[in-house]
């Protein structure tokens, strides 16, 4: 593993952030008809050093949080300044103790070898999203009847951790055979090949998942990837190149793309056709209508896209700044902390790194505070650093609800 992989990468972030030039998907500097793009800032070789070769367990949360800021740097969602608000956000995501525990007891397995792979994914390509490579670094081993203290313990393919238990560890329960008797609640069916749907006699069970363009009666019927409209499962997002619009709006293009479609006929617009976006200095209408992290410089007339606003910046609201910033009175302001107004007329209920966005304060007003260590009060469980809240006696012996350890933070996970 090579962790001065991510202080040399920033280094060439820096350089490339003194100029107004953006990167498009070659990884070369170019322009074309649509503008820049907002796209790569290392070819398909990667950086000068090669980048990562092996990840270990431990270091897998705070690398891949360096590594999706730095993205968000070379994107330029995120200024540099900010690297440490982001990273810390996405540290909180990662619970490394868990996953560590995990891994160690042989409820999961990591391949490190995949991981150097993903993280290196970040460095090039797409701005958004989930590199393909990030994809199978985990898999559950457990089977059903064992413990588990993390919903992925379970092997998936057998079935998944009981999400209702309140003992420690859950366990793993099996999915159900065809043609048996479901919920989706405690009993599930396999989603591999199966979907809960009513047979004939209007009971719930087990049935092979409908495909694109067979009836269906319920959106669970249909494929994940599918979504049931007029009786029939139609897909629900289409990428550049592909169909849009086809039935009902559906389907949807992704967020790189918009459909592009013909003039109405009788007022009723025909299917189209999955478009990229503009990028850097291509013309834009309103909102969403650039490339992911781009804003439009208008939102009334025809504009041209810009990077997002940074600090003191003038914005036009919520999705136009910066990360870990918002748009307030006008301009790009840090995301607030303790007693920051976090409503809607404020920063749409997303606080500084660290806070949460309080919604027990009296008379309405929602405010940040920060978030609670292990034994303090909370209400809900997102009020706590371990996201546990949970019925219990306090230090006082007055009892109450208190942030805890989840369950997968025991020594032995508690098996």
């Amino acid at each position: 593993m090579k962790a001065t992989f991510f202080f040399f990468a920033l280094t060439v972030l820096l350089a490339f952030a003194c100029g107004p030039r953006a990167l498009e998907d070659g990884g070369v500097l170019v322009d074309d008809d649509a503008g820049f793009d907002a796209g790569r800032l290392f070819p398909d070789a990667g950086p000068l050093d090669a980048g990562f070769t092996t990840v270990a367990i431990a270091d897998w949360c705070r690398l891949q949080s360096e590594a999706q800021c730095l993205r968000a740097v070379r994107c330029t969602r995120l200024d540099s300044a900010a690297m440490k608000a982001c990273v810390l956000r996405a540290e909180l995501e990662c619970d490394s103790a868990s996953l560590v525990s995990s891994v160690e007891h042989g409820r999961q397995t990591f391949d490190n070898v995949r991981a150097a792979a993903c993280l290196n994914a970040y460095a090039s390509g797409a701005c958004q999203g989930v590199p393909e490579r990030c994809t199978d670094l985990f898999h559950g081993t457990v089977a059903p009847d064992a413990g588990c203290a993390l919903d992925e313990e379970c092997d998936k393919a057998q079935g998944f951790c009981d999400p209702y238990s309140t003992q420690c560890p859950r366990r793993c329960l099996g999915w159900l055979k065809p043609s048996e008797p479901c919920s989706d609640f405690r009993t599930r069916c396999n989603p591999a090949t199966d979907t809960c749907q009513l047979n004939d006699a209007g009971a719930s069970v087990c049935r092979p998942y409908k495909i694109a363009l067979e009836t269906c009666l319920s959106f669970s019927d249909c494929r994940a990837d599918l979504l049931c409209v007029n009786a029939v499962c139609v897909t629900y997002r289409a990428s550049e190149g592909q169909a849009c619009s086809v039935m009902n709006g559906y389907p949807y293009c992704d967020d790189a793309t918009f459909c592009r479609q013909g003039p109405a006929v009788n007022g009723v617009f025909p299917p189209g056709t999955c478009e990229r976006k503009p990028g850097l200095g291509g013309a834009c209408l309103g909102y969403s209508s650039c490339l992911p992290a781009l804003r439009c410089s208008s939102v009334l007339a025809t504009g041209v896209c810009q990077p997002l606003g940074k600090l003191g910046e003038t914005c036009g609201g919520t999705g136009t700044c910066q990360d870990e910033l918002y748009c307030g009175s006008g301009r790009c302001a840090p995301l607030p902390t303790d007693g920051g107004d976090c409503t809607a007329q404020g920063s749409s209920y997303t606080c500084a790194a660290g806070y949460t966005c309080d919604f027990s304060a009296p008379g309405g007003h929602y405010g940040c505070s920060r978030l609670r260590a292990v034994g303090e009060s909370c209400r809900y469980a997102s009020d706590c650093l371990s996201n546990e809240c949970a019925y219990q006696a306090g230090a006082d012996s007055g009892a109450g609800y208190f942030c805890t350890l989840p369950c997968s933070h025991s020594a032995d996970g508690g098996f």
